[in-house]
């Protein structure tokens, strides 16, 4: 995979490369769900994510997609605490995401 430019100094993007793992997921992948440990922490370089939440009767509420060049500030709150995940992460169009 070529290094697609994220929108970051070239320094940044440089560290991300060297020290992240680029990983390809299809489409209706879940990349975290409810109750899990975060353990990485996602940069999206294509495709797109959606993160939500679960209701007491088990529906979906939409909080917000991931794009290209975006992280999960959820992910990284939750990580950083050391708390199990509160929301859902399905890829919804095919996407490759930096780890």
């Amino acid at each position: 995979m070529s290094k697609t430019i994220l929108p970051f100094s070239s320094l940044l993007n440089e560290k991300v490369y060297a020290t992240g793992q680029v990983k390809s997921f299809p489409a209706g992948s879940v990349i975290l769900n409810m109750e899990s440990y975060i353990r990485t922490i996602p940069i999206v370089v294509s495709g797109s994510i959606r993160v939500m939440r679960e209701d007491e009767e088990g529906q979906e509420l939409l909080l917000y997609y991931i794009r290209p060049g975006e992280s999960c500030i959820l992910s990284v709150l939750e990580g950083m605490s050391r708390q199990r995940s509160k929301i859902k992460a399905v890829v919804e169009e095919d996407a490759e995401i930096i780890m």
